[in-house]
């Protein structure tokens, strides 16, 4: 046994209360961080540091930055398109205008291209659907159909099956954020719940959507991945021990090792990746580990005939090396990916 371990943790078990008032310190500190933790799920963080090609990528985003910025919905028609499905897709265009994005696209609002015969002569004449009056069904479809596709529409107002149709908008550079990406899609998430849905289904899509549905998605998954494991741990560590107390204890001292953690990632300022979303469960398993070890050493020492505090020195001192350099394999195997250049 260590005599500078020894002292070391004779001195905590002696000033039990400095040392609580610490941890409450640095977890109020976390809680804080946490505030500022966020989900990272960019395609920048999957490109390279340097190097020509993250050139060439940061010089595509620059000249066409609109790439990142339009908004999508569509409406996937079960039947014949028609004047219902129209003034779906109308509705679409004016809750977009209404969600505060710009240079909205639809077919409404498509000035489509017809040949004439003025005066025995042929002519050229622009046509917008949203602003005939009378349309309808018939005219609607012949429309559609004889530019079913046409290398302007096919794609991108319609597919080629005249199954789905869509309604396009663009978010305002200095607004693509996450807060209002979020903002933006619960306001249309909800505008489009006020639709009626009999004319068939809608569908939000779009980078700044995914750039909020997929985070959330991951942190979903984070929360529930948590949870099964710290369920798992619970059922495993009272199979072993047969006593609650006992296994609450060793979740009493891994659960604020989390928030330490996923705290000081908000403080300096990391985001949750695909890669470091593991981080929780990993903290979780390792200081499960360690706890039981520390736990299981403190109570053998303890039925010997010492004191509590005496075992609880003697099974720190013994035990904290091997805890230690346990966990810094684990530490060294995280340090090896900043050699990967992603």
């Amino acid at each position: 046994m260590s005599f500078r371990a020894e002292t070391v943790f004779r001195f905590l078990t002696e000033h039990r209360a400095l040392v609580l008032t610490g941890h409450a310190v640095l977890l109020v500190v976390a809680l804080a961080g946490l505030r500022n933790l966020r989900v990272d799920y960019s395609a920048e963080q999957f490109f390279l540091f340097g190097g020509p090609e993250r050139e060439v990528f940061d010089e595509f985003k620059t000249h066409f930055p609109r790439e990142d910025l339009q908004v999508s919905a569509l409406l996937e028609v079960t039947g014949s398109f028609g004047l219902e499905e129209f003034s779906v897709l109308q509705r679409l265009a004016e809750a977009f205008r209404a969600a505060g994005l710009d240079d909205v696209r639809w077919m409404g609002e498509t000035d489509f291209i017809e040949e004439t015969i003025e005066d025995g002569q042929p002519a050229v004449t622009f046509v917008r659907l949203a602003d005939e009056a009378g349309l309808t069904e018939s005219r609607l479809r012949s429309i559609v159909e004889d530019r079913r596709d046409h290398p302007l529409f096919a794609g991108s107002l319609w597919n080629r099956d005249l199954t789905v149709f869509g309604v396009h908008g663009y978010l305002d550079p200095g607004e693509n954020n996450d807060p209002r990406r979020r903002r933006l899609t619960d306001d249309l998430e909800e505008r489009i719940a006020e639709i009626s849905p009999d004319a068939g289904r809608i569908v939000l899509n779009g980078l700044p959507i995914l750039r909020v549905t997929i985070p959330l998605a991951l942190e979903s998954d984070l929360v529930k991945l948590l949870g099964i494991g710290s369920l798992i741990s619970l059922v495993v560590l009272f199979a072993y021990f047969l006593r609650v107390r006992l296994v609450l204890l060793c979740f009493a001292a891994v659960l604020p090792a989390i928030v330490l953690t996923l705290g000081g990632m908000g403080l300096v300022g990391r985001q949750i990746s695909v890669l470091t979303s593991s981080m929780p469960i990993v903290v979780l398993v390792v200081g499960i580990s360690d706890a039981t070890h520390l736990l299981v050493g403190t109570r053998r020492r303890w039925k010997d005939g010492l004191s509590v505090r005496d075992a609880t020195v003697q099974a720190f001192s013994s035990l904290s090396n091997t805890c230690f350099f346990t966990s810094l394999t684990t530490a060294l195997g995280f340090l090896g990916l900043v050699a990967t250049r992603i």
